[in-house]
């Protein structure tokens, strides 16, 4: 069995579309794959899965996706990623890469592994927000490998400096 799923609070499952949601603290796992959420939609027809955190109480969004396969392991605010074609689309990833902190707003997941940014961040804090920071506008990470930028320039607490660099070469 290829696919196996978890949940703790509740399974809905959608048989006309082939579609199963499930709630609260959901982990699938597939072949080397292990997504949690704690809402993960699965559409069995597309290979399909779409996973995003739920609000709590107060309004605060809690369990926002965790992604894990062989080659890495991301935390992101919502995650669409197809099992058959192993591309997927996440929107504010952040992930560690060989020491250094990747965050970025929109990324492309490839069947190769590698992961096309736009809007992101390099920086060795480990703050949630870094005090200091490369500013990529779009690159590509080739994990436990490096990073690839196009236009860069530095920040320091908030405030760009005016060094640009035209691209961006991250061991």
């Amino acid at each position: 069995m290829d696919r196996l799923m978890l949940v703790r609070d509740a399974v809905k499952n959608l048989l006309d579309g082939g579609t199963v949601e499930l709630y609260g603290d959901a982990v699938i796992t597939y072949k080397d794959i292990t997504l949690e959420a704690d809402y993960i939609r699965y559409e069995m027809d597309h290979n399909l899965v779409i996973a995003n955190g739920l609000p709590d109480s107060t309004g605060v969004v809690q369990g926002t996706p965790k992604f894990t396969d062989a080659s890495d392991s991301f935390e992101s605010k919502s995650l669409r990623y197809n099992f058959k074609t192993q591309k997927g689309y996440i929107e504010e990833v952040v992930t560690e890469q060989e020491g250094g902190y990747l965050h970025a707003e929109e990324t492309k997941k490839q069947t190769n592994g590698h992961i096309h940014l736009k809007n992101g961040m390099y920086t060795t804090c480990d703050a949630e927000h870094p005090h200091f920071y490369i500013a990529l506008t779009k690159g590509i990470s080739m994990p436990g490998d490096k990073i690839i930028s196009g236009p860069a320039y530095l920040v320091l607490e908030d405030v760009p400096l005016p060094l640009g660099i035209p691209f961006g070469f991250f061991p």
